[in-house]
């Protein structure tokens, strides 16, 4: 089964960048697990604003460093 999601992230200076993500995993939940698992990491970089011990993300085969980062958004795509 494969899941696509849409990452968009707003830097400081004003840059945006948005990315189609693809999932893959042989249920809707092993690939609700891997989301969740993106999710929750994204979310304690934006409560805790560390980047000391990791510099960057990578989501679904996405990588981009964490410094400036100022909002991200992971949704399922506009139809």
């Amino acid at each position: 089964m494969k899941k696509v999601m849409c990452l968009d992230l707003i830097f400081s200076g004003g840059n945006c960048v948005s990315r189609d993500l693809s999932y893959q995993g042989d249920t809707l939940d092993d690939i609700a697990k891997q989301i969740q698992k993106d999710e929750n990491e994204l979310l304690y970089y934006m409560r805790t604003h560390d980047f000391k011990t990791e510099k960057c993300f990578c989501f679904a085969g996405f990588m981009f460093q964490k410094g400036g980062l100022v909002a991200a958004q992971l949704k399922e795509p506009d139809i």
